[in-house]
């Protein structure tokens, strides 16, 4: 784009400057929201621990046994990082120690995600409705 300014009476130029032509806005942050239900398939019990990227929402859930538990995770351009999905047991002092650590790009706008912890700690997505998942082994 091309730009001049004018002044006075007799129309003096005073700059001519050219302008780089401006590209598209960056787009808006998107919000995810997920409802992750979490279920222990194993009688040992462990810690299971969601980080979202940045820290955005840090979930602690902790199993005696089998069971299950639900937490709605929220963020903004949750696909932008990996999230950390680790376990932890307990050692012999009885402090907990990362058993298994997996990671993945996750994203949703009001889905819903089945995450199974077996006997091996390792925790896997088993199933999910809306939601995208990729890069790495938890994604099944």
């Amino acid at each position: 784009m091309l730009f001049l300014a004018a002044i006075g009476f007799y129309g003096l130029l005073l700059a001519v400057v050219e302008t780089a032509p401006q590209g598209p806005p960056p787009p808006p942050p998107a919000y995810c929201e997920i409802l992750a239900n979490v279920i222990s398939e194993t009688k040992t019990p462990f810690l299971f621990k969601i980080e979202l990227p940045h820290a955005q929402q840090v979930e602690q859930l902790i199993y005696e046994g089998q069971g299950v538990q639900r937490v709605i995770l929220k963020g903004m351009n949750c696909a932008t990082a990996d999230w950390q999905l680790n376990t932890f047991q307990r050692d012999s002092a009885g402090q907990w120690q990362l058993a298994k650590a997996s990671k993945a790009k996750i994203d949703s706008a009001g889905g819903e995600m089945e995450i199974k912890v077996d006997n091996t700690l390792q925790p896997r997505m088993f199933s999910r409705y809306k939601v995208s998942c990729s890069g790495h082994l938890f994604c099944g």
